[in-house]
């Protein structure tokens, strides 16, 4: 915590809360910490985007998106299977058919399912270990995807999975053995040769209160990183990692702040550490803007307070309020009455860090995902904690929109583009680049449509994970 910093500035709010939009998932408490498993995608209805709500003591919901911010329970009309404890859930094309599956990790089965009505399986496989994160990704380039199951082991399980004639076996083309307490997985291609790497944000217990030194140092898995090789598969890189001591990692969420500066957020207990790969190891970047130090009034470096600590679980990244500057949302679930629940940021090129922003967001946030789910041109929120219906936060800024949605269908690339970065150019605002099917926050499944909607878009430019459309 350290220094003293007084609030910002009350700003007007550009976010309402609708608390009864999916009040019929009363999702019972999770425990260990762990947030309400959340995906987004269009999943049913028409194109618009859906919400699936998991329930870690059995069960799901699916929310159909009707249209101006309105959603339906259609979830006993789905006839699901039944579902003992759901801990993470996705939608993806994992049958490359241009149609989205349903996908379910519980405690001792992974499953894959049509939505239909009625639902049907269309493969399964028990995991090696007990799963956490569930990320499709075209691990190999042949536009296919694989399914990577980021599961708890204390030895290394095979982690990539592919459909072959109706069950989900492991990768023959790509493999990847992992071990530790990860929350989440981060995909992108880090090194520019059109193949997808991977971050692994592990928690191993150990926590930084605020003079940048872990206490509780262990010899669990830290984070994990692994370039891909076409031939070889997943190669990690313990020297190349550069993410320094053991830290309770919880995410890894991808900043593209700068024309061609990316930043891996590691969201953590206690401080956001920033790295910025350097031609072949990732290095600390110190100094832009985030700290804990925000409302303490006294130091609490040695001290495990909730309220001198911020838990930061998921993330979101994006141009809220549109003013062509990208903001950075970070959940602070379990921070006591110090800290706002939700921690509001906006980076400043002309300073080169963030600035802290007045957020009306006065929510447990251990699950959040943004996108434009009215597709009036601006991103709104689903945001979750431990228990309870999700909450949605529409978003009511002021500035003028000229909504596009944007949805990428490939071949040699997947049917969704995941692993595409699209970049917009803008009139005189900064151009800003966003990642298709990236990952990288825990709890959560983000959608691959994306919207823009700054009505100064001038032209889109979309590199393909693979070179190649």
């Amino acid at each position: 915590c350290g220094n003293p910093a007084s609030a910002p500035e009350p700003e007007p709010d550009i976010f309402v809360i609708h608390k009864e939009t999916f009040s019929a998932a009363d999702v019972e408490e999770t425990q260990e910490f762990r947030g309400i498993p959340l995906a987004l995608g269009n999943l049913v209805g028409d194109d618009k985007q859906d919400l699936v709500v998991g329930n870690r003591s059995g069960g799901l919901w699916v929310f159909e998106n009707t249209g101006n911010l309105e959603f339906s329970d259609v979830t006993e009309s789905l006839a699901l299977p039944s579902l003992a404890d759901v801990v993470a859930v996705a939608i993806a094309d994992m049958v490359g058919d241009e149609e989205t599956e349903l996908l379910v990790a519980l405690r001792d089965e992974i499953l894959v399912m049509a939505p239909g009505p009625p639902a049907s399986i269309v493969a399964r496989a028990p995991p090696t270990a007990l799963p956490e994160y569930l990320l499709p990704l075209d691990a190999d380039g042949d536009g296919r995807l694989e399914l990577l199951i980021a599961q708890r082991s204390e030895t290394p399980v095979e982690s990539l999975f592919a459909i072959e004639d109706g069950n989900l076996v492991p990768s023959q083309t790509q493999s990847l053995n992992l071990s530790g307490r990860p929350w989440s997985a981060t995909v992108w291609d880090v090194n520019g040769d059109a193949l997808p790497d991977l971050h692994i944000a592990n928690d191993t217990l150990a926590a930084d209160y605020g003079n940048g030194e872990p206490t509780g140092a262990n010899s669990n898995p830290r984070d994990a990183f692994f370039l891909g090789h076409r031939d070889k598969g997943f190669e990690e890189q313990p020297e190349a990692a550069g993410l320094g001591v053991p830290r309770s990692s919880m995410g890894g969420r991808l900043l593209d702040i700068e024309d061609e500066r990316t930043l891996l957020l590691v969201s953590d207990l206690g401080r956001n550490k920033f790295f910025e790969w350097q031609g072949s190891a990732f290095e600390q970047v110190k100094n832009l803007g985030l700290s804990i130090a925000l409302f303490a009034q006294e130091p609490c470096y040695s001290d495990a307070r909730y309220e001198c600590l911020i838990f930061s679980w998921s993330t979101a990244f994006a141009d809220f309020d549109l003013d062509g500057t990208m903001e950075l949302l970070v959940g602070n679930a379990l921070s006591g009455p110090v800290f706002p629940r939700v921690l509001w940021y906006e980076w400043k090129s002309q300073n080169g860090s963030f600035t802290r922003r007045n957020s009306n967001l006065d929510l447990e946030a251990q699950s959040i995902v943004a996108s434009d789910l009215d597709r009036d041109g601006d991103i709104d929120l689903v945001v979750a904690g431990r228990s309870g219906p999700p909450i949605l936060a529409e978003n009511i800024q002021r500035a003028p929109t000229c909504p596009r949605q944007l949805r990428l269908l490939g071949r040699l690339s997947g049917t969704e583009g995941r692993g595409a970065i699209v970049t917009a150019y803008y009139g005189e605002a900064p151009r800003s680049r966003h990642r298709i099917g990236s990952g990288g926050a825990a709890f959560v499944s983000e959608a691959t449509e994306h919207t823009f909607g700054r009505c100064d878009l001038e032209r889109l430019e979309i590199q393909w994970p693979s070179g190649r459309g």
